[in-house]
């Protein structure tokens, strides 16, 4: 959305792809200094032991699993191993040449976009065999007291240990109580649905999408005067919420207001141009209103829209 509002036009994945290098090309031309600042955050975050949510937070889940919440090894343990086996793999000429070079620049491709968990989970799976090696390492180190051998695997672990151990950004639980609701919603648990909602209203006051999810679970359960209240309050506090906008038309549209729920569905289909159920919910209006040409005209929007 943000790309077609910027050009002006639709656009397809590649132009908008196109649009984001060329910003992200300019931000780095204009600022290499804080460029480089912001690549170090990030490669520092990636080696962190938080783990960076993206779909699910770990730290969410472990407040309501019990294996979770039990005190598991994490990635500061396997990066302190891995750095140990790297040391005493250099230190031995071990052929593990291909595994670093993937793992680096594995690494390097992750920071270079978007950290998290999820994205450096390949790196994880190949950090396995170095732990190996550092934990066998040690062993063989301390067993024939190679002072040399010892250091530098103890140098390498301390080092990963503290790099992990840094403070980090943590992300809160809104969007997780968010997302639980969701789910709560989708097995017809409304009372459940609205608790996690409002849970995650009390965390982020200002999102948008769970004041939307409460009307939506208004609005199934055909309480529409309370629905339109949510959905007014989820479009003031983001009115580039396209779907929050397309339910308070519908909500407009039961209740005959039709030139308020006009303006609501065309708002959605200019914020959101590809997301068609503002447009069918016009078409339809249109039609039950006996507005025929405007509602075939919608139809031909919605074609153009999607590529037709």
């Amino acid at each position: 959305a943000e790309a077609e509002a910027a050009e002006g036009r639709d656009l397809k994945s590649s132009e908008v792809s196109g649009y984001f290098y060329r910003k992200t090309r300019d931000a780095m031309w204009e600022d290499p200094a804080g460029s480089a600042a912001l690549m170090l955050r990030k490669a520092l975050l990636f080696l962190n032991a938080y783990e960076v949510p993206l779909n699910y937070n770990y730290d969410f889940h472990r407040l309501r699993s019990g294996i979770l919440s039990a005190p598991l090894p994490g990635f500061g343990l396997l990066a302190a191993l891995c750095a140990a086996g790297a040391a005493f793999a250099f230190l031995s000429g071990a052929r593990a040449g291909r595994l670093a070079g993937f793992m680096l620049v594995y690494a390097a491709s992750v920071v270079a976009f978007y950290v998290s968990s999820r994205y450096r989970m390949p790196f994880v799976a190949a950090a396995f065999p170095f732990a190996g090696m550092g934990l066998a390492g040690a062993a063989a180190a301390l067993k024939s007291v190679d002072l040399t051998r010892v250091s530098a695997g103890l140098g390498a672990a301390v080092l990963a240990a503290a790099i992990a151990a840094l403070p980090a950004p943590k992300a809160g639980f809104a969007a997780s109580y968010r997302a639980l609701g969701s789910i709560y919603s989708a097995e017809g648990n409304v009372r459940r649905a609205e608790d996690a909602y409002l849970a995650s209203l009390a965390l982020d006051a200002s999102s948008s999408a769970a004041m939307n999810n409460i009307g939506n679970l208004k609005l199934e359960a055909r309480d529409a005067a309370e629905a339109e209240t949510w959905f007014r309050l989820a479009v003031d506090a983001d009115p580039s919420n396209a779907q929050a906008r397309n339910n308070l038309g519908v909500c407009l549209s039961r209740r005959g207001d039709v030139f308020s729920a006009e303006e609501q569905f065309l708002e959605a289909m200019r914020i959101e141009p590809s997301y068609g159920t503002p447009y069918r919910n016009l078409i339809r209006m249109y039609r039950k209103q006996g507005m025929e040409a405007e509602a075939r005209e919608i139809e031909e929007a919605l074609s153009r829209a999607q590529g037709r």
